[in-house]
């Protein structure tokens, strides 16, 4: 029992001790309650590294009612040479805690090239205007409670993030060429005030805040991205205008129940993981986004669950999450539709349309209703076929394709149709029958040479009419395309026989190499006629894919059998996707 009393005694004594050793101790300017200029104010936070007892305790070191006024002997060489024209860094390294300053209502507070150690909170301040250039902010920097005209930050390290809140400020906040960097091990858990640490949070409601950030890296460890604690936070705040360009964000922007009355400018920057838009007040036409920003980045956090929820993740998304989803994306919509920008417009839509596609689905898994299944379908049809109506040349592509692999399913089965109704085989043959009896060969061509001539003989009655008749010599331009398919095949027969009087002579002229050099003459010959054969084909089919899948080949076709019913399916699928063509077409002229 003695022993158990022991423990408890000494576990009370260390955490006494504990306490006490993390007690904040507060160490007072010299400059408090007086009235200072600017060169003595920064010397006064110079001060604290010797003031302020590097014994292992915690201390903040305090400057507060101080009224600080230009004097123009002193800040002309101190505040303003340093400003313009840089000097040696300084180093503060205790915490500072600066409250209730009443700043000169002319002039700037222009603190350039200084390191702060430990954290910053400055509190309860007027009239504050201020540029911080080159400094590095080893911890936290929080502005709590002020009022001011402006604050500016140009090249500045911020290595345990900054936080405003609050705070109104009459023109802007402006960051410029910054750096946020939140590493996997901090050095603090929970700061001073009871404040956890930020990469960056903005929670403004006194007045219309002109915020902007360029050129500028948020980066946060990649154990961290995901604890909406170290999320760029601009949610629940009140805005003028909003403005980050060029920069890259490590992290999620988050933008929940913010309210921008004018312009909102969000483009040409990275954002690595998500943008959470739920309850965003924009004015549409004061709007610019790049697509390519925001593409498959808009999600939804969850506090209940205290997860992040979007496109990536769709099959884990809960019903009762959907709709939150579906008015983020209905806000960027708004946005790009308003600035007649279609073609994002439209790709919006489409990944808006993908995340209803999966919420029917998981619908229809919960009450299974008719309605809600071919509603489902008709999405997933949509998507595939046309972008949701946004997209009619993806019917065409789909069009063409289908085209293509029924001429050459037809390609390949029996038909009659163009260039078919010659009998290919026939001329084979002809050719065949050469071999036997040659003379036989070139009568058959010299008939079909005098065949050729008397089917055309019509048409050189009707020239030779036109030359006795003295017509004009467009009668003649009339019967120009048949003289012409005349000419032509008259040429080609001329040209077999020919070729085949040399081989045949090559052939009986008892060398054999002259032999040999006539069979490959007879070859290469078959050859041609072979290949003239496969493309015309391939053309028929083509014709005859084209014929079914556009028109349903006028109510016939000549195809029997098999084809006969494939051009049914084909004609099917045409009026399909034609229809799905003409629709999303005129859905996209109507917009």
């Amino acid at each position: 029992m003695r022993k158990q009393y022991g423990l408890l005694i000494l576990c009370w004594w260390l955490t006494f001790v504990a306490q006490a050793q993390t007690k904040v101790i507060n160490i007072q300017s010299p400059i408090n309650g007086k009235t200072v200029s600017f060169t003595e104010f920064l010397d006064a936070l110079e001060q604290a590294n010797r003031l302020v007892p590097q014994d292992g305790k915690k201390y903040d070191y305090i400057v507060q009612d101080v009224k600080v006024r230009f004097v123009q002997e002193v800040d002309k060489a101190g505040m303003d040479q340093r400003f313009f024209n840089n000097g040696q860094e300084i180093v503060i390294r205790p915490d500072l805690r600066i409250s209730k300053i009443d700043w000169d209502s002319q002039f700037w507070f222009v603190p350039r090239n200084i390191t702060f150690a430990g954290n910053v909170y400055i509190t309860e301040t007027q009239r504050m205007k201020a540029i911080f250039t080159e400094c590095r902010f080893k911890k936290a920097l929080a502005f709590l409670s002020n009022d001011g005209d402006f604050l500016d930050f140009k090249k500045c390290d911020f290595s345990g993030g900054f936080r405003m809140q609050r705070s109104s400020l009459i023109d802007h906040l402006k960051i410029d060429s910054c750096r946020f960097d939140i590493a996997e091990n901090l050095e603090y858990g929970v700061v001073a005030m009871g404040l956890e640490p930020r990469i960056f949070l903005i929670d403004n409601k006194a007045n219309n805040l002109d915020l902007s950030i360029s050129n500028t890296t948020f980066n946060v460890h990649p154990t961290k991205r995901y604890n909406p604690q170290y999320f760029v936070s601009l949610r629940n705040s009140v805005f003028s205008n909003l403005k980050l360009v060029n920069s890259h964000i490590k992290t999620s922007l988050d933008l929940q129940n913010t309210s921008i009355s004018n312009n909102f400018q969000l483009n040409s920057t990275q954002v690595h993981d998500y943008i959470l838009l739920f309850g965003l007040n924009i004015n549409p036409l004061g709007t610019r986004l790049d697509w390519k920003l925001v593409e498959k980045r808009i999600a939804y956090y969850d506090v209940q669950q205290k997860k992040l929820f979007s496109i990536h993740n769709l099959k884990q998304i809960p019903l009762n999450i959907f709709n939150d989803l579906f008015s983020s994306y209905a806000i960027v919509y708004a946005a790009f539709k308003s600035q007649g920008n279609r073609y994002s417009t439209n790709q919006c839509y489409i990944e808006w349309k993908n995340v209803e596609t999966q919420y029917l689905k998981k619908l229809y898994e919960k009450d299974r209703n008719a309605e809600t299944y071919f509603t489902y379908w008709m999405n997933v049809f949509l998507k595939v076929f046309c972008d949701y109506g946004t997209n009619p040349l993806k019917s065409l592509y789909m069009s063409f394709y289908v085209l293509l692999v029924f001429a050459l399913v037809y390609f390949f089965l029996p038909h009659q149709f163009g260039y078919a109704r010659n009998n290919f085989y026939e001329n084979l043959r002809r050719f065949s029958n050469y071999l036997r009896h040659p003379e036989e060969f070139f009568q058959v061509m010299q008939a079909k040479k005098a065949d050729m001539s008397k089917r055309h003989s019509k048409v050189k009655d009707f020239v030779e009419g036109n030359k006795r008749n003295k017509a004009p010599f467009y009668f003649n331009l009339i019967a120009l395309p048949d003289n012409i398919l005349y000419q032509a095949g008259k040429a080609s027969n001329n040209f077999v026989v020919t070729y085949m009087r040399w081989v045949h002579k090559l052939k009986n002229s008892g060398n054999q190499l002259a032999g040999g050099l006539a069979n490959v003459l007879f070859f290469l010959l078959i050859f041609i006629i072979v290949l003239e054969n496969l493309i015309f084909r391939a053309l028929d089919s083509t014709a005859l894919s084209i014929n079914i899948f556009t028109t349903l080949g006028f109510g016939n076709t000549d195809a029997k059998g098999l084809p006969m019913y494939l051009t049914v399916l084909e004609g099917f699928i045409g009026w399909f996707l034609l229809s799905f063509f003409s629709l999303s077409l005129i859905s996209q002229l109507i917009n």
